[in-house]
């Protein structure tokens, strides 16, 4: 496959590469390389254009994991070549697929909904959200978006293993007026869980909300009634035990637990705090925060 050298530098705009395989297609000459700058178009980008070797690249696409050019000439395989993408197209480009992350976070968080569709197009970038927005809303949002930009956030790429995906925090979407057990298997194919509470068909309420993230493997209730507002539970009190303890008693109160700090299969673990203090009386399926160090480290100071 082509090694993709944008993903380790967004801003490189030139570099070399040897030409493995050029062929014509139409009017155009398909060449594949076996590293290149140039972005295929995907996720709502459109595709880098530039020269390679001296020709124009008048396209880019990718296929079964290579890139291939779209090039106005031929070039010859083995050859060892030098690129160079349009600059001034392609950060046009990174400002407004920047800015539409921006503005999807801060509106998906806002009003709970999903970015359906995105497309940068010449003259303008349309995003689509399964959200009713009145125009104050969308002023509210730009202003917001604006805000963020002039304070000038760091933005960071990860690429997370599979291991460390399994860890990651789902984002709970609102499955509020759907049928309980089609919420119910939603929930599943987002490695939760979800427990049915009420002889009612449709899902009423949920707890946690829409828009909260949870660590895979919690537990979403899902009321087909009204007994939410009665259905509190006591948070217990973990403060000085063990990781196993802190995670059962969290787990049989009917509360869901989020870990930060040392992980608990560190048997020196033990809950330094948590979110919400022992006693207190919650919605069954909260969320409570613990906070875990390491008791060797602390004792060492």
């Amino acid at each position: 496959m082509t090694e993709k050298l944008y993903y380790n530098d967004p801003f490189c705009k030139t570099f070399t590469a040897t030409v493995r395989a050029c062929v014509q297609e139409k009017d155009a000459w398909a060449v594949t390389l076996d590293r290149t700058v140039f972005y295929p178009e995907g996720g709502g980008q459109p595709a880098d254009h530039g020269t390679l070797g001296g020709v124009h690249v008048a396209d880019t696409r990718e296929r079964d994991g290579e890139v291939v050019h779209l090039c106005n000439g031929p070039l010859a395989v083995g050859e060892a070549v030098e690129g160079a993408i349009d600059w001034a197209r392609r950060f046009d480009f990174m400002q407004q697929h920047s800015g539409e992350h921006i503005v999807s976070g801060i509106l998906c968080g806002i009003f709970h909904c999903d970015n359906v569709g995105f497309h940068i197009g010449h003259d303008l970038v349309t995003i689509d959200f399964n959200a009713g927005l009145t125009a104050e809303d969308v002023l509210d949002i730009e202003r917001r978006a604006n805000q963020y930009i002039w304070e000038d956030h760091a933005l960071s790429v990860a690429y997370p293993s599979p291991e460390e995906l399994e860890k990651l925090d789902v984002y709970v979407e609102s499955q509020v007026g759907k049928v309980a057990h089609d919420a119910q298997s939603y929930y599943t194919r987002e490695g939760l869980n979800a427990k049915i509470i009420g002889g009612g068909g449709t899902v009423l309420s949920q707890i946690p909300a829409a828009g909260s993230t949870v660590p895979k493997g919690s537990t979403i209730m899902l009321y087909t009634d009204e007994s939410a507002e009665s259905d509190m539970v006591t948070v217990p009190d973990v403060v000085g035990k063990g990781g196993l303890v802190t995670n059962k008693l969290i787990l049989n109160s009917g509360l869901n637990i989020k870990i930060t700090g040392v992980g608990i299969e560190n048997e020196n673990a033990v809950a330094a705090k948590q979110s919400l203090p022992a006693g207190t009386q919650v919605a069954r399926g909260t969320v409570i925060t613990v906070d875990f160090a390491d008791t060797t480290l602390r004792d060492s100071f």
